[in-house]
């Protein structure tokens, strides 16, 4: 399907694609966000599993890394930031297959 905007592909359930949110590995919006002492972000895992939790600053410094175990479906965690600069940095989140990554901002 086609017009001047979008293209749109129809696959058949065989083509290998599982878009099913329940499989997928998801980060989820850290919450406040600009934040200013504390804030919580959290994922959902399709599966029990290790992850490892990092905060790096703009010039790449991880300051914050923890191994925590996930369990299936959603996972939360708070941070304390109250000893953190003011400015910009990234979480990511890491499996064995994979890494996801999310901006932060501290005022």
């Amino acid at each position: 399907i086609q017009d001047s905007t979008l293209t749109m592909y129809i696959l058949p359930e065989s083509a290998g694609i599982n878009d099913d949110p329940e499989n997928r590995f998801m980060i989820l919006e850290a919450l406040p966000n600009p934040f200013d002492e504390n804030f919580e972000i959290g994922f959902i895992s399709p599966s029990a599993q290790e992850v490892k939790v990092q905060v790096f600053d703009l010039i790449g410094q991880a300051f914050v890394s923890k191994h925590l175990q996930a369990r299936q479906g959603l996972n939360q965690f708070q941070f304390d930031s109250s000893a953190w600069n003011s400015g910009m940095f990234i979480c990511t989140i890491s499996t064995k297959k994979e890494q996801h990554s999310v901006k932060l901002v501290k005022r």
